[in-house]
């Protein structure tokens, strides 16, 4: 019976995708193993590549995997199978590369079979080991920050069906999911290319009305996407938890523009008091980035200024990481490694 081993990195997508490849398996008759003792017959490995950080963990789980099991095949998905496909296949003991466009033909491939599901056709019965389940209702992102890659690896947004996230909710609640996260890579734009159009409020309210008893939990939202019709609904709701993380990246108005984000620390201030007026109970969180090229001591000095008056719960703040083919990376005025890790 083929046995694998599966590893993910970055963000919640990932993790359902890789939960989606795990079930999918187990269904085809694979069987799932402890990690690397003893060594599985295959190694899978669900990749991030948002930061140089994140390539070089992915990197180092390959080679660790292949020392450690010489004869155990290697197979790599994800964001950083779509950005360097080449350099990952002359990695040790790498069998096959399946970019997110084919990570859904993944299961079959190690079974050899035909595959069965589109990469936007992936469903969960189950999140097993998780009391609060990933539920992916969309993909892919249509926006154009200077800094991200992401939208050259994950292409242009896809939704779900409501009825689908529906039929999905229902089954995970069946397998004792009490709390369900809605994810995407642009969660935002949920519902813009369905036919005919919806939006992420049409969701909520579907959900709202539907006999799901659970909790619903959203993921990040950006600032511009998070709509009053989304707040009446969230401010009203039993099953939406009073929880929302808005990536902010900057406090200073000139990093802003030259991150290429579409709004402006006041209009972002407005939006985090509005929310906390509407649901005082509202944890909210945010997203910084430092160090990113152009920063000043001074427009560090802005930004940290601005959020400290803000009536935040906590921060993720983590350093601007150069990814090639993005806009940034040809930006002057690059910030030294020290002085990120200072600020």
């Amino acid at each position: 019976m083929t046995s694998f081993a599966l590893f993910t990195f970055g963000c919640k997508v990932n993790f359902y995708e890789s939960e989606w490849i795990r079930e999918r398996l187990i269904s085809l008759g694979a069987t799932e193993a402890a990690g690397l003792s003893p060594c599985p017959d295959y190694v899978i490995v669900n990749t991030c590549t948002v930061t140089k950080r994140a390539d070089r963990q992915c990197r180092q789980l390959i080679y660790r995997s292949a020392r450690r099991c010489p004869e155990t095949k290697i197979v790599v998905t994800g964001c950083y199978a779509d950005r360097d496909t080449e350099t990952l296949k002359t990695l040790p003991n790498v069998w096959k590369v399946f970019p997110n466009t084919r990570k859904n033909h993944l299961p079959e491939a190690l079974l050899s079979r035909s595959p069965q599901a589109s990469p936007d056709q992936m469903t969960l019965s189950d999140f097993e080991g998780h009391v609060r389940a990933y539920l992916t209702v969309q993909n892919g992102c249509n926006a154009r920050c200077a800094y991200c890659i992401i939208p050259k690896v994950r292409g242009k947004s896809r939704s779900k069906p409501v009825e689908t996230v529906l039929e999905e909710l229902d089954a995970l609640a069946a397998t004792g999911h009490p709390e369900v996260v809605l994810c995407g890579i642009h969660l935002g734009l949920y519902g813009r290319d369905l036919t005919p159009m919806k939006t992420l409020g049409d969701l909520l309210k579907a959900i709202e009305d539907h006999p799901f008893k659970g909790l619903i939990r959203i993921s990040s939202l950006e600032p511009m996407d998070l709509h009053e019709e989304i707040l009446e609904i969230a401010a009203s709701s039993e099953k939406i938890c009073p929880h929302l993380h808005i990536p902010l990246q900057s406090g200073d108005r000139e990093i802003l523009k030259r991150m290429n984000r579409p709004y402006t620390p006041e209009s972002y201030g407005e939006l985090i008091y509005a929310i906390k007026k509407r649901i005082p109970s509202c944890t909210i969180g945010c997203d910084i980035m430092v160090g990113f090229p152009g920063e000043t001591g001074e427009s560090f000095e802005n930004s940290y200024d601005f959020v400290s008056g803000l009536p935040l719960s906590y921060l993720h703040v983590f350093p601007y990481s150069e990814r090639p083919g993005t806009l940034s990376q040809s930006f002057p005025g690059k910030v030294s490694e020290s002085e990120k890790k200072a600020r």
